[in-house]
């Protein structure tokens, strides 16, 4: 796996760390960034969304934590492997900075919305026969989004 996607993969990994979400709703006082609706750090059903998957993780060991997951209205625990966010924070709180400002917090209904508008931008570009290029409607779609620091 090349370097890139495996940074990517560590990006999108970290959507899921227990600290870093907490840390994230602690920047944005628990709310959505788009309609504002109160988000709790216990809560599974918001999303981390990423405004761009430029990362540079120094910590490439993954920790494994298990996760409850309710499916079909059964409930099991599982075992899912995470970025080290917490050691990241605390001994090099830079990186985690550089990571927090490229994520907002989004209730399930506006992330939604937000790859809904993804889908309509590639299929106009599509029907002008253009190619694909999903960092340009990236940008556009989460320009609206990002937050004022940067």
């Amino acid at each position: 796996m090349e370097t890139a996607d495996l940074l990517t993969l560590n990006f999108r990994r970290l959507t899921h760390n227990p600290f870093f979400r907490a840390k994230l709703l602690e920047k944005f006082e628990g709310k959505c960034t788009k309609c504002g609706e109160k988000l709790s750090p216990d809560d599974t059903s918001w999303s981390v969304h990423h405004l761009t998957y430029e990362h540079s993780c120094i910590y490439p060991d993954l920790v494994e934590i298990e996760v409850r997951q309710i499916r079909r209205g059964k409930e099991r625990l599982s075992k899912r492997h995470v970025t080290q966010c917490e050691h990241c924070f605390t001994v090099s709180n830079g990186a985690f900075l550089e990571c927090q400002k490229r994520t907002i917090p989004l209730c399930s209904r506006c992330h939604f919305q937000v790859h809904k508008t993804d889908i309509a931008e590639y299929k106009k570009q599509k029907a002008k026969g253009k190619d694909l290029d999903q960092e340009l409607i990236r940008v556009r779609v989460n320009a609206r989004y990002k937050d004022e620091d940067g």
